[in-house]
């Protein structure tokens, strides 16, 4: 079975080999089960794409697109998206009959698949490597982690696996409307590949890269008090950040690696050969529930940016408020166009919103003078921050 596909048609089949008959309490506990893995998968379906693609919004935003684990995150949730799209949606599609599948349909889905998933996992581990470098080289951080260097590594990673992926093309085919490997050699061949550069090797680096990491801040946390003020505060902000990068891939590998240890152990083991249904069933009922905590892993990022950062949560809200705040652009300038032409000129005034501002010209409390200096305050900081010469890439956005 294809590590990155759990579906309940290979469930069935599996469960009911050459039309035996099932023992009936054996057919109530796989129906109960299949009950409650619908629900999960609807579930990170629904969790998932929304959250993804409200990541990405936040990430390109002006708030945080100058920084390059912006790029990284908002490059991890679009290839997220099209994992959970082809290999979560589409299988729901297919499994109600809605789509049928062809050999273009195959190729093409698990091309997909297969390139998101190892997307994914080599860009968690990228970043990984960038919080590395930042943490426990900081000197170098200016002349590796900028967002020059973001982006080649990203196009990088892109064509390598894309190229990779290619193989898609040649090694499904359609067979009674399943996508099925070419023949069983095929199938081991690229398992085997599948676990050493999908899964394997980036869960490894990542875990050895965090656990130094951790070492180091908690070992930097013990030095601060002999460091000066200015310094510790670069330090908080880059321990803000440490904090998000190290809780998304520390998630991915214990989202992961069981998945992969499972598979790994059958391949070698050869288990699934001459067992009863009730053992049968029961590993069965392992690899799709560790198959649930891995599609978890291309949906939860949002929830962990969410809970980890604070720079996040307030663009998030930014972006959520942004339509009632156009309403009130609109409405300010219908029904006050001297106030807001007067207002606009004023210092400090570009960085309020349209909420701020019509609070500002409405209201009588010393609310207004204290809102301007602010968001002047703030705008002066934001420009001063992006003009500070090389070390702008890696510092423009201190936090998450």
């Amino acid at each position: 079975m294809d590590p990155f596909l759990f579906n309940k048609t290979a469930f069935s089949n599996d469960s009911d080999d050459e039309g035996q008959t099932i023992n009936p309490e054996l057919a109530a506990k796989q129906a109960s089960f299949m009950l409650f893995y619908d629900i999960m998968t609807y579930a990170i379906l629904s969790i998932g794409i929304p959250g993804n693609v409200l990541s990405v919004v936040v990430m390109v935003s002006p708030r945080l697109r100058k920084a390059p684990f912006s790029l990284y995150l908002a490059s991890l949730a679009a290839a997220d998206t099209v994992f959970l799209l082809t290999s979560v949606g589409l299988q729901i599609f297919h499994d109600h009959e809605l789509i049928h599948a062809s050999d273009v349909y195959c190729k093409l889905t698990k091309f997909l698949v297969r390139s998101s998933g190892y997307l994914s996992a080599w860009i968690t581990t990228a970043f990984t490597v960038e919080r590395y470098i930042a943490v426990c080289h900081p000197m170098r951080r200016s002349a590796l982690c900028s967002m020059q260097t973001t982006k080649r590594v990203l196009l990088g990673l892109a064509i390598v696996i894309c190229s990779v992926s290619c193989l898609e093309f040649w090694a499904q085919v359609e067979r009674n409307n399943m996508c099925e490997f070419r023949d069983p050699e095929t199938w081991l061949n690229i398992t085997i590949y599948d676990m050493a550069a999908g899964r394997l090797i980036p869960t490894a680096a990542v875990g050895v890269l965090n656990t130094i990491i951790a070492t180091t801040v908690l070992r930097k946390k013990q030095d601060r008090r002999s460091l000066s003020v200015a310094v510790v505060e670069t330090e908080k902000r880059q321990q803000q950040i440490t904090i998000v990068l190290f809780t998304v891939s520390t998630t991915f590998f214990v989202l992961t690696v069981p998945q992969s240890v499972v598979v790994v152990y059958d391949l070698a083991s050869r288990t699934m050969d001459d067992i009863d249904e009730l053992t049968f069933f029961r590993k069965q009922v392992i690899a799709f529930t560790l198959g649930l905590m891995f599609k978890l892993n291309f949906a939860i990022n949002f929830i962990l940016y969410s809970l980890t950062g604070r720079r996040f949560r307030e663009v998030v809200v930014d972006v959520l408020c942004r339509c009632v705040r156009t309403q009130y652009e609109v409405e300010d300038l219908q029904m006050n166009p001297v106030n807001t032409a007067v207002f606009a000129n004023l210092p400090g005034s570009r960085e309020l919103s349209a909420f701020d501002r019509r609070r500002y010209m409405t209201s009588r409390t010393p609310f207004n003078s204290q809102v301007l200096h602010e968001k002047s305050d703030e705008g002066r900081n934001h420009r001063t921050s992006s003009e500070n010469g090389p070390d702008s890439d890696c510092a423009a956005v201190t936090e998450v």
